[in-house]
């Protein structure tokens, strides 16, 4: 889980234990009609600019990065991009195939290298 997940379920929690010493009530939170609006609203606005495909996949997607998936700091994907460097340098793109790559998305990308696929069509299928 990535640090700022935790530090804004944190901060969420932190606001709503000072709303409520500040003699407040939890039930001012519950209220159904606000609840309709912020979900009912946020869903409107995603079945606006994305296909209902693209929600239904990113949804579980989106939490599983959120709390589950171990992020790469920005070092460790630089020095896994050098040693990919050097083995394209030694081998060729052929030499790629043999490597193992934990992130599924730079491993589909590296595979389309070493299957030597066009520019284009490594462009086109790794971005959305």
């Amino acid at each position: 889980m990535d640090i700022a997940t935790g530090l804004g379920l944190l901060a969420g929690a932190v606001v709503l234990c000072t709303l409520i010493f500040m003699r407040g009530d939890l039930r001012m939170f519950l209220d159904i009609h606000a609840t309709i609006v912020i979900f009912g609203g946020s869903f409107a606005a995603a079945l606006i600019r994305f296909p209902l495909s693209s929600i239904f996949h990113g949804l579980p997607l989106g939490a599983k990065f959120a709390f589950l998936l171990r992020r790469m700091s920005q070092r460790d994907v630089v020095d896994e991009l050098a040693g990919l460097v050097e083995v394209a340098r030694k081998q060729g793109p052929i030499g790629l195939e043999k490597v193992e790559i934990e992130d599924p998305f730079l491993a589909k990308g590296v595979r389309f290298v070493a299957d030597v696929y066009d520019g284009n069509f490594i462009r086109d299928n790794l971005t959305p």
